[in-house]
C-alpha cells in the first residue's frame, strides 16, 4: 500500500509539473499565427482521449463489455473571423486601444521612411528621395529628428481598416495503443483572406503638435503631397504589394502521442464519494505544408506556422466527479525551429513602424509559446447532450532575428522588441449523441483579452464517432 501511495504521488507531480521535468527541448497545441493562435480541431471534450467508455464503466460497471474505445475520427467545418486587435503596448492613444488589423504592430509611419543609416549598397528610392529634399533641406546624413514622430501615430501615418476571414474543413484521428498510449494526428484545409474594407485611412490632418512633438502648416502640407499621396509610388518602389490578401492550402499537421490512466481515488472508501483522477501527458510534433509567406506582401498572413516546424509538450490532470461533472488544468509549451528568410523587411530606424523601405536575409527563430487551460465538463447533463468549457491563457515570447549578412544599418532588435503577443480566450463546447457512437457537435472560440493578437472569432460544427 505504502508503495502504491507513493507512486500515485509521483504521478500527481509528473502532471502537475511535467513541462518542468521534461528538459526545455521537448516541449501543445498552439501556433506562430496570431490570427489563430489556438486552432480547435473537434467539439468533443478536449482531454477526451477516448476514455469515455472507461470512466461510464465506474459509473455502471454492470454493463461495461469490457471494450474500451479504440478508434475516434472527427471531421468538421469552421469558420473565423475578424476586423479588429489590441496592439501589446502601445504610447499615447493606442495603449491597449481596439485597433485597425493592419496597424497591429504600430501604424505606418510615412515620415520615418526617410530616417536612419542607409543599407550597404542601398539608396533612398526616388519619391522618398524627393520627400526628404523638401522636408529636410540641406541635411546631410542620417535624419533622426524627434520633433516629427508623432507619439499618437497621427501625423504622417495611415490606418488599414482590414477584414480578416478564414473557413474550411478539419480533422482530429485518434487511436489507443497500449496499456493508456495513443497517437493523434491532426490537420485541415482552409481558405483565409484578408482584405481592406476601405482606402488607407491618412491621419496627418487630424493631428495635433505636442511638445517636443511639433510641427508647423507648412510640413503638414508637404508630408500630405510628398509621402501620404504618394503611398502606392513609394510601395512600388520599394516592392511592397499592398494588394488584398486571398490563399487556399492545407494547414498544419500534427503527430501526436499521449498517455493517460485513471485513478478511482475513492475505491476503498465507500463512504466518500465517486471521484476519479485522472493524469496526461502529450508530446507531438507539427509541420506547416502551405507555402510559406512572402514577406513583401503587406496584408499576408501564414495558414500554419509560416514553414516553421515545431514540437510540443503538455501535462495535465483531471478530476472527474461522476455524480456531477468533471474539472481539469493543464499546461503546455511549444518551441519553434528556426529557418532562413530571403528578402525579410527590417527596418534601420527605431522610429520606423509598419511599412520598412529595405530588407536583407535573416536567420528568424520564432519564439516559444506557452499556455494554461482550466476545464470544466457537465457529460450527457440533459439527455444526451454533454457541454463543456475552457478558459485558456498563451503568451508568445520575443523572436530572434539574425542577419545571415551584418550590415550596422538594419536593427532587427526593433522587431524582436515587438514580436511578443498574448491574449485570453474561452473555447465554449456542445456535443450530442445520436447513438453509442456516433455524436454532433458545435463549438465556439472567443477572446477576452488581447495583446498584438487578433480578436478572432471561430465557430466548429462537426461529426464525430468511436469504435
Amino acid at each position: 500500500m505504502m508503495n502504491q501511495n507513493k507512486r500515485f504521488i509521483r504521478l500527481c507531480l509528473i502532471a502537475l509539473f511535467g513541462w518542468y521535468v521534461i528538459p526545455t527541448y521537448v516541449y501543445a497545441l498552439t501556433t506562430l499565427a496570431k490570427n489563430d493562435p489556438f486552432p480547435v480541431f473537434n467539439t468533443y471534450d478536449p482531454t477526451n482521449f477516448l476514455l469515455t467508455k472507461e470512466v461510464e464503466s465506474y459509473r455502471d460497471p454492470e454493463n461495461y463489455d469490457g471494450k474500451p474505445e479504440f478508434i475516434g475520427v472527427s471531421l468538421g467545418v469552421f469558420a473565423q473571423n475578424a476586423n479588429r486587435g489590441r496592439m501589446f503596448g502601445g504610447k499615447g492613444i493606442l495603449g491597449g486601444v481596439p485597433l485597425n488589423l493592419g496597424d497591429l504592430e504600430g501604424r505606418p509611419n510615412m515620415i520615418t521612411l526617410l530616417y536612419g543609416a542607409l543599407p550597404q549598397g542601398a539608396t533612398l528610392p526616388p519619391t522618398l528621395q524627393a520627400a526628404r529634399n523638401v522636408l529636410f533641406p540641406g541635411v546631410v546624413g542620417p535624419i533622426n529628428d524627434p520633433t516629427l514622430v508623432d507619439p499618437d501615430q497621427l501625423f504622417g501615418c495611415f490606418s488599414f481598416p482590414l477584414k480578416y476571414r478564414k473557413k474550411g474543413i478539419r480533422f482530429d484521428l485518434s487511436t489507443n495503443i497500449y496499456q493508456g498510449f495513443g497517437i493523434k494526428i491532426e490537420g485541415g484545409v482552409a481558405s483565409l483572406s484578408q482584405t481592406m474594407t476601405c482606402t488607407p485611412m491618412d491621419l496627418t490632418c487630424i493631428a495635433q503638435p505636442d511638445c517636443p512633438f511639433t510641427f508647423t502648416p507648412e510640413q503638414q502640407a508637404d508630408v500630405q503631397l510628398y509621402l501620404m499621396e504618394q503611398l502606392k509610388a513609394i510601395a512600388a518602389e520599394i516592392g511592397l504589394e499592398l494588394n488584398n490578401y486571398q490563399k487556399t492550402e492545407f494547414e498544419e499537421l500534427r503527430v501526436s502521442l499521449y498517455w493517460r490512466h485513471i485513478y478511482d481515488m475513492n475505491a476503498d472508501h465507500q463512504d466518500w464519494p465517486d471521484v476519479l483522477f485522472i493524469p496526461y501527458l502529450y508530446l507531438g510534433g507539427s509541420v506547416s505544408p502551405s507555402g510559406r509567406l512572402n514577406p513583401d506582401e503587406f496584408f499576408g498572413l501564414p495558414l500554419g506556422n509560416n514553414g516553421h516546424p515545431a514540437v510540443f509538450f503538455k501535462a495535465g490532470l483531471d478530476l472527474n466527479f461522476l455524480e456531477s461533472i468533471e474539472i481539469g488544468g493543464e499546461v503546455g509549451i511549444t518551441h519553434f525551429f528556426s529557418r532562413d528568410v530571403c528578402n525579410f523587411r527590417v527596418p534601420n530606424n527605431p522610429c520606423q513602424t509598419g511599412i520598412f523601405p529595405f530588407a536583407t536575409n535573416v536567420c528568424f527563430e520564432p519564439g516559444q509559446n506557452w499556455y494554461f487551460a482550466a476545464k470544466m465538463f457537465a457529460y450527457h447533463f440533459l439527455d444526451r447532450l454533454s457541454f463543456w468549457f475552457q478558459y485558456v491563457i498563451e503568451e508568445h515570447k520575443q523572436d530572434r532575428i539574425k542577419l545571415c549578412k551584418p550590415d550596422p544599418a538594419f536593427l532587427p532588435e526593433v522587431l524582436e522588441e515587438r514580436s511578443r503577443w498574448k491574449t485570453k480566450f474561452a473555447n465554449i463546447g456542445f456535443t450530442y449523441d445520436i447513438s453509442p457512437n456516433v455524436g454532433l457537435g458545435f463549438v465556439w472560440q472567443t477572446p477576452f483579452s488581447s495583446r498584438n493578437t487578433y480578436q478572432s472569432t471561430t465557430v466548429l460544427f462537426s461529426i464525430y464517432g468511436t469504435y
